[in-house]
């Protein structure tokens, strides 16, 4: 599991890269769950999963990245971007949950395979919700730990801003002009 010191500096990060781009991001009410549905169902494939661990690692690794950055900016924008209530409020939901609700079934997260946690994560996620939870199970089966996911966020810096939809320039010429 994350540290909560670890988890709260990656989320002070994400603040600021969400602020460079919109530093009005928070009211925006980005669609960060449709994202992680998008990136989880590019992860799956006709026959189950689109990565192969041993040989795709680095792309199987850039779209956990953006997906766990969707995560840290939904919880930051819940809590109005208060880096320390996201981050309680994200290390709280990560918990020890073994099962989950959807399409109202109960879930067990143990009994799932990787593919059928994908598509779990991408059901949930263009149904508007996100389940920490999930992903942490997921990281667990794929053997990918918090070091190396941290490495990974740390290492693609250019990528931290291309969670939110539009870029700066884009925010301004359409929001911020007069039609």
């Amino acid at each position: 599991m994350i540290s909560p010191l670890d988890l709260q500096r990656l989320m002070e990060r994400q603040s600021r890269a969400n602020s460079s781009v919109n530093l009005y991001w928070t009211q925006a009410n980005y669609p960060f769950e449709r994202s992680i549905g998008i990136l989880s169902a590019i992860a799956l494939s006709t026959g189950g999963w689109a990565w192969c661990p041993q040989r795709d690692r680095p792309a199987m690794l850039r779209t956990l990245c953006g997906i766990w950055r969707c995560t840290m900016s939904r919880y930051l924008s819940n809590a109005d971007n208060e880096v320390t209530t996201a981050a309680r409020a994200l290390l709280d939901a990560m918990g020890e949950e073994s099962d989950l609700e959807f399409d109202g079934h109960s879930v067990q997260l143990a009994d799932l395979s990787i593919p059928k946690m994908l598509e779990l994560l991408a059901g949930l996620g263009f149904g508007g919700r996100m389940e920490p939870a999930l992903f942490r199970a997921l990281l667990n089966d794929l053997s990918v730990g918090w070091p190396q996911l941290m490495e990974a966020l740390e290492g693609d810096a250019r990528a931290e801003r291309a969670v939110l939809p539009w870029t700066k320039a884009r925010f301004n010429r359409l929001i911020l002009q007069p039609a």
